[in-house]
């Protein structure tokens, strides 16, 4: 998986190939990001065992959250992805991010923010992928599902990972991120 990420970095900058490539590229991340959670579990890291139950969301699945569709609960689970990246995108991962994360994720979602964190905390346990990558999948699983996607939605995901991010007194890889999300998010939005 890593020399798929290290193969991709180096497409991406032959610029006479990757605007042709660009969007099979994303969905094979996308492809590989299942496959690192996928292979994850198939190695043995149950995420029910005592030692991961403490790191996942205290907010568990409900009869009422339950009944979301789909759609929804890939939306949220993008944004527990994207805001690992935005929390890592200065190359640290600090336990205060981790802890901004659960109360912010806990605020701003209420009974689904279980979803979203064991995303985060199951992400954070994989081999790492690039943070473009992990990027361009989010967007890609964002695209997939923007049937779903509310004014609501956008901002309460764009309020989610700049507030992670401030944190660690937004870093400028981190800015950057924000900003492409918000941009990216709303042009997604304004498709629908």
């Amino acid at each position: 998986m890593n020399l798929l990420s290290e193969y991709i970095a180096d497409l991406r900058n032959q610029q006479e190939i990757w605007p042709k490539v660009e969007p099979l590229v994303k969905h094979i991340t996308y492809l590989e990001a299942e496959l690192r959670l996928a292979k994850l579990r198939l190695d043995g890291h149950p995420i029910s065992d005592e030692a991961d139950k403490k790191h996942f969301s205290s907010v568990k699945s409900t009869k009422k959250n339950k009944d979301i569709s789909l759609e929804e609960r890939n939306l949220y689970r993008a944004v527990g992805e994207l805001s690992f990246v935005i929390a890592k995108a200065d190359n640290v991962l600090r336990e205060s991010e981790r802890q901004a994360f659960h109360q912010v994720i806990l605020e701003e979602f209420g009974e689904n923010s279980w979803i979203a964190e064991d995303r985060f905390h199951l992400i954070e346990k994989t081999p790492t992928s690039d943070a473009e990558s992990t990027y361009n999948h989010v967007l890609f699983m964002i695209r997939q599902n923007k049937s779903r996607l509310t004014q609501e939605l956008v901002e309460v995901f764009i309020r989610v990972i700049t507030r992670v991010a401030e944190v660690a007194n937004i870093h400028e890889n981190q800015m950057n991120y924000i900003n492409r999300f918000e941009d990216d998010l709303r042009k997604i939005f304004a498709q629908k």
